[in-house]
C-alpha cells in the first residue's frame, strides 16, 4: 500500500477534487476535506498502481503530490549517515563503515524532520533492616531491628532529533543528532 500526500496547495481546487473523486473513489466532500489542510496533507491510502494513477492525475491538474510506502522502514532498512557533503546537484552520505550513498537533488522525494524519544522505566523493591529502640524496649531486647520494604521507581528519557530523507529508488537515509559528525 502507498500513502498519497500533497506537497503544495492546489491552484485549481475543483480540478483536484474531480481527480481525487475519479482516481481514489471518494466523494467530492471528502476530497475537499482532504485538500483543505496546509501541505503536506495525506490524501489517500491506495494500492501501488492506483496511487501512481492518482499522483499522475493530480499532476495533470497542477497539484504536486507524491506516493510513498506506508510501511515505516526498520532501522536496518535505513542508511545511517555519519557524514554528509554537498556537491553539484547531489548530496553524498557516508556511514560508520565507510560505505557511501549519493542522491541527486532530483531523486529526493521527501525530507522529514522528527524527534524520537525512548523512555525506560525500572522498578525494584528494597528491603532494609534498621535498629528500633522502641521495639527493643517493648520486647525486653528480643527484637532489636525493624524491617522496612519500599518500592523504588526510576525513569529515564532519551531524545534524539533526526532528518529522514526518502529517495526515488527507495533509499532511506537518516541523519541522527547523536551519530552525525558536524
Amino acid at each position: 500500500m502507498k500513502l498519497v500526500a500533497t506537497v503544495r496547495q492546489a491552484a485549481d481546487v475543483d480540478a483536484a477534487v474531480s481527480a481525487l473523486v475519479s482516481a481514489a473513489g471518494m466523494t467530492a466532500a471528502e476530497a475537499r476535506m482532504r485538500l483543505a489542510p496546509e501541505p503536506p496533507a495525506l490524501l489517500a491510502r491506495l494500492p501501488a498502481d492506483r496511487a501512481a494513477a492518482l499522483v499522475e492525475a493530480l499532476g495533470r491538474t497542477g497539484l504536486v503530490a507524491l506516493a510513498i510506502d506506508e510501511g515505516v522502514p526498520a532501522e536496518s532498512d535505513r542508511f545511517r549517515a555519519r557524514r554528509f557533503g554537498f556537491d553539484d546537484g547531489e548530496v553524498g552520505f557516508t556511514d560508520r563503515t565507510g560505505a557511501t550513498l549519493s542522491l541527486s537533488w532530483d531523486a529526493v522525494r521527501l525530507v522529514l524532520r522528527g524527534l524520537r524519544t525512548a523512555r525506560t522505566t525500572t522498578e525494584h523493591t528494597e528491603t532494609k533492616r534498621t535498629v528500633s529502640v522502641g521495639r527493643a524496649v517493648l520486647t525486653g531486647g528480643l527484637v532489636m531491628t525493624r524491617k522496612t520494604t519500599s518500592t523504588v521507581r526510576s525513569s529515564q528519557e532519551d531524545s534524539d532529533q533526526f532528518v529522514l530523507i526518502h529517495g526515488d529508488g527507495g533509499e532511506r537515509v537518516i541523519l541522527a543528532e547523536a551519530t552525525v559528525e558536524f
